[in-house]
């Protein structure tokens, strides 16, 4: 079976655009993922071209979330436009 590593969304929050990333867990865990939101933290504060991630209530950058019996970590990043 195939499974879906990534699903993006395209939302409008309170700032503005922004974007959730849905990961399956099959493919990274929430601690992994947390891992990378970090780092691109990290190269956003110091002036890198990269989406700011956010924060959800919690303080996390992530929030497990389960629909149908998979799992899955959700993400969310304010929206830039970009190049292939």
């Amino acid at each position: 079976m195939t499974r879906c590593r990534n699903t993006l969304y395209k939302a409008t929050g309170p700032d503005g655009l922004i974007v959730l990333r849905l990961t399956d867990t099959h493919h990274r865990t929430r601690g992994q993922v947390e891992s990378e939101l970090d780092f691109q933290y990290y190269l956003h504060a110091n002036g890198t071209a990269v989406s700011q991630p956010l924060r959800a209530t919690t303080g996390k950058y992530t929030v497990p979330f389960t629909h149908d019996g998979d799992r899955y970590v959700v993400s969310a990043f304010t929206y830039i436009p970009g190049q292939n």
